[in-house]
């Protein structure tokens, strides 16, 4: 079985997040940050490589959200931010998980 696109990961973890009426998962998080992340070092790579929630992170979701071509996309950036806002210790995170999907 071959692993999944890191849309359908994204796309899982969203749908699984709005049926149990909660935020996305860390793997998730994840996937969507680096779908975002445009430079290394900015705070979405920083988030993507370690968890970490820099402040910077609701400037470049600002920028994100206007950037993405489609409604569903930026449903992602929400789900993202809504995430970061509902993550009580914003540092690294141990055990972060592991890209599951394909390039």
């Amino acid at each position: 079985m071959s692993k999944p696109t890191r849309d359908e990961v994204i796309r899982e973890g969203v749908e699984r997040a709005r049926t149990q009426s909660g935020d996305i998962d860390d793997l998730t998080a994840r996937a969507i940050a680096s779908h975002l992340t445009h430079v290394p070092g900015d705070a979405m790579s920083l988030l993507e490589r370690t968890g970490e929630i820099a402040d910077r992170i609701y400037l470049e979701s600002t920028w994100s959200y206007a950037e993405q071509p489609d409604d569903e996309r930026k449903h992602w950036v929400d789900c993202l931010t809504s995430y970061c806002i509902g993550r009580l210790d914003e540092g690294p995170v141990t055990g972060w998980p592991a890209p599951t999907w394909r390039n």
